[in-house]
């Protein structure tokens, strides 16, 4: 149905006399001819000519999968590249955890081994055993997202990162987790049409309240300022520390939010939703084919959207060595991604 919806939104093109595109569905079982990483079992040079071809990617699927998950690896190998050529990404369901984490952590490669990868409130720890550890061990304390690794020296759990991901069920009133969860949310009386009260008839159902400052954002075209959606996640997100805050900062907009946290969030080329688009909820198509029409137009007249990935692996390198690099070569990389650009022509999801 996702793929359908997909079609669907892009067939104005045709009836605009604008070139049809392709499609590849890409799964866990054939993604690994769209991953490269140097010195891995993902080294294959035409990987990388097979991801650049692509002009937009969108993930979806189970709401529950945890980005840390080992089920997750390839498909978040594959969305970090997504991020460090700024592709032009339509994130929901469990790709939305990917972003939240990504922003948080630069997607770092932890092993979750308590609570079978869920983790666990944070007093587990006194009767965890930490005999074997396997390399990349991390305890998740599911209750505030903090992540620790064992210091063998200290004999201690260290805290280390924040996911920006909590398990909802565990917070409490009571718990230390409620002062990650709740945060105060001003709800203005903007309207984009009329507005009339929005109801739940289902559990797994929420109101998606799109925030005063956004509500002319061009995803939004169309709609309300809420609407109901789709949501069967058990994780939230709440606000951290980002890693990168020149990366991160300027480009992070919670565009949308429910009772519980950030529902619609924006950075750089991604739009990523918690919720699943499905046709029960029309709202959630009309914002899937914004987002396609609006960076249809951009490709049509400014070219391929992001980098070649080549150039961002050079990028990323470089950056380490002097972090400075970034921000003085930024016009050098400019004209080397308009050098490399792809005419319009493949769509994968």
């Amino acid at each position: 149905k996702f793929v359908l919806i997909i079609k669907k939104g892009f067939e104005y093109m045709s009836s605009s006399g604008m070139e049809s595109p392709t499609y590849t569905i890409i799964t866990k079982e054939n993604v690994d001819q769209y991953i490269y990483m140097n010195n891995t079992e993902f080294s294959k040079p035409e990987a990388m000519k097979q991801f650049d071809c692509a002009d937009f990617i969108f993930f979806d699927g189970d709401a529950n999968m945890l980005p840390w998950a080992p089920a997750a690896r390839k498909l978040g190998l594959l969305f970090k590249q997504c991020k460090q050529t700024d592709k032009c990404l339509f994130a929901a369901g469990f790709a939305f955890y990917m972003l939240i984490y990504f922003c948080a952590t630069n997607y770092a490669a932890f092993n979750v081994v308590n609570g079978g990868g869920w983790g666990t409130k944070l007093n587990a720890t006194h009767s965890f055993p930490t005999n074997n550890l396997i390399a990349g061990a991390a305890f998740l304390d599911n209750e505030t997202g903090d992540i620790y690794v064992f210091n063998p020296e200290s004999r201690f759990w260290v805290p280390v990162a924040n996911s920006g991901l909590h398990y909802t069920r565990n917070v409490t009133s009571t718990s230390i987790g409620q002062f990650v969860q709740n945060v105060k949310i001003y709800r203005g009386k903007a309207k984009i049409r009329d507005i009339t009260d929005v109801y739940k008839s289902q559990q797994n159902e929420s109101v998606c309240y799109i925030k005063k400052s956004y509500c002319q954002h061009w995803a939004f075209t169309g709609l309300t300022s809420k609407f109901l959606v789709s949501t069967k996640n058990a994780w939230d997100s709440h606000p951290v520390n980002v890693t990168h805050i020149g990366l991160v900062g300027p480009n992070y907009r919670t565009l949308a939010d429910s009772d519980k946290g950030s529902i619609i969030v924006e950075h750089k080329n991604t739009i990523s939703t918690l919720f699943h688009v499905d046709s029960k909820h029309a709202e959630t198509i009309v914002i899937i084919s914004n987002f396609i029409r609006h960076n249809a137009m951009l490709i049509q007249k400014d070219g391929k959207i992001g980098i070649p990935l080549e150039i961002a692996i050079m990028k990323e390198r470089a950056a380490i060595i002097d972090p400075n690099w970034a921000i003085t070569e930024t016009k050098q990389l400019e004209q080397m991604s308009k050098r490399h650009r792809i005419p319009f022509k493949d769509i994968n999801t």
